[in-house]
């Protein structure tokens, strides 16, 4: 079995999700199949293995980005990844020279991992953590992160608020209550304090979309002038529901998880969901939640891209669907409304 099987399905389907999104990506997913150096891409991951069917494109894109901002504009595709992003720019012969031997692409390719830390959502813990302030301003609430990247969703609540509801009107953030902990577990946590490190975060946004990189260089610079910053620990996703704590007297527990769970293999993800479950069943009754904020089977073939699902001991509700990068949520307002009978 090679690294490179369905690729091609992969690519495709990556291309008929960013048509729209990201022209540069588009214009480059629909050249690969015929430009891809599989043998020396199948060299490059020899070590690795892949869960979500889109890690592969995405990791391609991302290192051809992060390829073109460190060489700046000599590189072949400078012109179409880096803003003001110019599709008409790519074509087959950039995009080889983009993967010729000896490019820095190469061990990007072997070593990276996409780690967008899109703070868009960072809704997954803000909207819950508003209506647990609905039902109890006073208490503690302590926020867990799991597969945290650079852990800038942790302090999400430093930035710009730009979610709406499907009728234009604004999704009601605020105010939260008293944030405790801030903690985040990763598998390879990264610092975003560190030039090489912020850059990877920024060749993970896709080129053209500005709004989206100007508000991830925002939450790099909350994240340098925070005091204290929250903390990050090297951890498997298995291995985070033994570092949870139980709730309090007056205070609450927010684990929450954005893109993470189609990166974890069979074993682990089974693993994390029992003892994530096990986690709730031992909490004090309405003061811990597990919020999942995850892709969605239907986004290959473009149906709503994610979903928002907060569970407790009781059980699971859908209370949203949003983009995977969410600006407009639909929400389910008996969810909604369950949830909160749910937290007094």
């Amino acid at each position: 079995m090679s690294v490179l099987d369905g690729l091609l399905d992969d690519l495709r389907s990556q291309r008929n999700y960013v048509e729209g999104r990201s022209a540069p990506y588009a214009r480059i997913l629909e050249l690969l199949p015929g430009v891809l150096p599989r043998e020396e891409l199948e060299e490059a991951w020899s070590e690795r293995t892949f869960g979500a069917w889109y890690e592969r494109p995405l990791l391609i894109l991302a290192s051809l980005r992060y390829d073109a901002l460190v060489e700046g504009p000599s590189h072949p595709l400078y012109a179409a990844l880096v803003d003001p992003a110019d599709p008409d720019a790519v074509d087959r012969d950039a995009l080889r020279a983009a993967f010729s031997r000896g490019r820095g692409l190469w061990r990007t390719l072997s070593r990276r991992h996409v780690q967008t830390n899109e703070t868009s959502r960072a809704v997954a813990w803000l909207w819950p953590a508003r209506l647990v302030a609905d039902v109890d301003p006073e208490a503690t609430l302590h926020l867990f992160d799991v597969g945290a990247s650079a852990g800038l969703n942790l302090i999400a609540d430093a930035l710009p608020t730009p979610w709406t509801l499907r009728d234009g009107s604004p999704l009601v953030v605020t105010p939260l209550p008293p944030i405790g902990i801030r903690r985040g577990f990763d598998l390879r946590p990264l610092d975003a304090a560190d030039e090489k490190g912020a850059l990877w975060l920024r060749a993970c946004v896709w080129p053209g979309q500005g709004r989206r990189e100007e508000r991830l260089l925002q939450a790099v610079e909350a994240w340098r002038s925070a005091d204290p910053r929250p903390e990050l620990v090297a951890a498997a996703a298995s291995e985070v529901p033994s570092f949870l704590p139980a709730a309090g007297e007056g205070e609450g527990v927010l684990a929450f998880q954005t893109v993470v769970r189609d990166y974890l293999d069979e074993d682990e993800r089974a693993t994390y969901e029992a003892g994530m479950r096990e986690w709730l069943a031992s909490s004090p009754a309405g003061r811990a939640l597990w919020v999942e904020l995850e892709v969605r089977d239907e986004a290959r073939e473009g149906g709503p891209a994610a979903a928002l699902t907060v569970h407790d001991a009781t059980g699971a509700l859908a209370l949203a669907t949003c983009e995977a990068h969410p600006r407009v949520l639909d929400v389910d307002g008996t969810a909604v409304r369950e949830l909160l009978r749910r937290l007094h």
